[in-house]
């Protein structure tokens, strides 16, 4: 009986021991553990994600620009990509640090040297640490994710705006001046046009307010390029965003006039009296700069005018010779083009390439030699004792003027039906001729209109009637019908470009060559000359 009480004693105590002492201090100790799981998770995480920052602070180091047209060298602005790459890698980089912590703390665990029922609560530890890495880990994510994602979002919506803003402000300044960029050996025509580093040379395409620099772009060798007209982008080089040709300006209105005649009519020479006089002018004008590109060909054409020589244009693709008006009161420029081609283009459609500048060329200039007329060459010899003219064109000038309306309806410029708005000057050039000279010189000119003032509305009415009419007793009535059926602005004009027959060793002594381009200017486009 008293070994049944020592055994009920002892069962007591036993259970008095594991409810009262074992069973509230594995309590406690398992409480403990898993707090300190529950911290270090906590701390850690937060450790991790912040050390993850400081990591990831240059997004620059891992992200890939897969933009086809991206400039060269040239970074993507941190709101436009790099910015979302930046979250994604620090969220990468973060769950790492937190994988590579818990391995380090399973390793200390496994390799403690502890009885086992020592060693059960770093496991508990290391339990509740992944339990809690996972879920504190996810939340602290979750957090500063959000945080991150809304100052970049905030920061992108504020960029996008002004940007656009920017883009939209740069676009509509453009449109208003008309400014566009002229290539002279593509021909093609385009708005922003590839700038060229001043400091390094590296080509940028599209240089506007965009995902490369808003008020600017960082090229590769750090130099700042503006990026819209208004802060001086057009004070870079330019170069034809085709073919990278230079080009005259960019930041230009431009007008375009485009030279047509057979073979030997006078076109450059004409050309070569017409730039000469017309910089004299325009050099008058304090307020105006002028560039002229490309300037070996202007000098060129100066060393002609000055030597009394010429010679036929056998270029192919237009010549294109430009003037620019730099305007010491404005940031807008005038580029005046004048474009010279081979004859044979217009008789025999022989060019190799498309002329694309009939597309936007804003006036045209034909040009009509006389003496391609049976008629008048046969006045010429009678009063040279039978000696023909020793230069004149051989072109037809009916087939010229087919060619050249084939020309401009291949490309969309004439249709069937309608009639251009372009205006057109007809000269009729060596009218220094004295054969060509009595019938449509000043002289008679202006005798005609002072006896008939009443049959004209102005002295230039009456020199468009009376070079008309001439065209017509010298075979060329065809010619003018077939402008007429296309064009409805065309003015006809007497010139002389050299002043004398081209044998002569002496420099130009033209008349008549500024009115058939200020004709045209008046047209289109005053404000160029003002």
């Amino acid at each position: 009986m008293g070994y049944i009480i020592l055994i009920g004693i002892g069962l007591y105590l036993l259970y008095l021991l594991i409810t009262k002492i074992i069973i509230p201090l594995f309590g406690i100790i398992t409480v403990a553990s898993s707090v300190i799981g529950v911290t270090i998770a906590f701390f850690t995480s937060i450790i991790n994600y912040v050390k993850a920052v400081i990591a990831c602070t240059n997004p620059y180091d891992t992200y890939v620009d897969t933009d086809p047209h991206k400039p060269e060298g040239v970074r993507r602005s941190y709101f436009f990509g790099p910015g979302y790459h930046q979250l994604k890698i620090t969220i990468f980089t973060a769950w790492t640090y937190n994988k590579n912590t818990l391995g380090r703390i399973k390793h200390w665990v496994v390799n403690l040297d502890l009885p086992w029922y020592l060693r059960i609560w770093p496991w508990i530890v290391l339990i509740f640490c992944f339990l809690s890495m996972g879920i504190i880990g996810t939340i602290w994510t979750i957090i500063f994710t959000v945080l991150h994602l809304t100052i970049v979002l905030t920061f992108m919506c504020l960029i996008y705006v002004l940007f656009s803003a920017l883009w939209l402000l740069d676009r509509l300044v453009l449109a208003l001046n008309a400014i566009s960029t002229r290539c002279p050996d593509c021909k093609a025509r385009c708005i922003i046009p590839t700038f060229i580093c001043s400091n390094c040379g590296t080509e940028h395409k599209k240089l506007v307010p965009g995902a490369y620099g808003v008020f600017s772009r960082r090229c590769s060798c750090g130099a700042r390029l503006p990026s819209t007209f208004l802060n001086g982008r057009s004070k870079l080089e330019a170069r034809c965003p085709q073919c990278g040709h230079d080009l005259a300006a960019s930041n230009a209105r431009n007008l375009g006039i485009q030279l047509v005649g057979g073979v030997k009519s006078g076109k450059t020479t004409f050309l070569a009296a017409f730039l000469h006089q017309y910089l004299e002018e325009v050099s008058k004008n304090p307020g105006i700069e002028i560039k002229l590109h490309p300037k070996t060909e202007f000098d060129e054409m100066e060393r002609w005018y000055r030597k009394g020589f010429s010679e036929s244009t056998s270029a192919m693709n237009a010549n294109m010779y430009s003037i620019v008006h730099i305007r010491k009161s404005s940031k807008v420029s005038y580029q005046l083009s004048v474009y010279d081609i081979a004859g044979e283009v217009f008789s025999n459609q022989s060019a190799s390439r498309v002329q694309s500048q009939y597309r936007y060329c804003e006036g045209i200039i034909i040009v009509i030699d006389p003496l391609s007329s049976r008629s008048v060459r046969a006045i010429y010899e009678a009063e040279h004792n039978g000696q023909g003219p020793s230069n004149y064109s051989t072109s037809n000038v009916q087939e010229v003027t087919i060619g050249f309306i084939d020309e401009f309806s291949k490309i969309g410029v004439l249709s069937v039906g309608k009639v251009s708005g372009v205006p057109v000057s007809v000269i009729i050039s060596k009218a220094d001729i004295n054969a060509v000279k009595r019938e449509i010189g000043y002289a008679r000119i202006n005798s005609v209109y002072k006896n008939n003032a009443n049959l004209y509305q102005s002295k230039d009415d009456a020199r468009d009637a009376i070079c008309r009419d001439y065209l017509c007793n010298i075979g060329m009535a065809g010619m003018i019908n077939n402008l007429a059926a296309q064009f409805s602005k065309i003015h006809y004009f007497p010139i002389s470009a050299m002043g004398h027959e081209m044998n002569k060793p002496e420099a130009y002594d033209p008349w008549g060559i500024m009115e058939p381009v200020m004709w045209i200017i008046k047209e289109t486009d005053q404000e160029l000359w003002i």
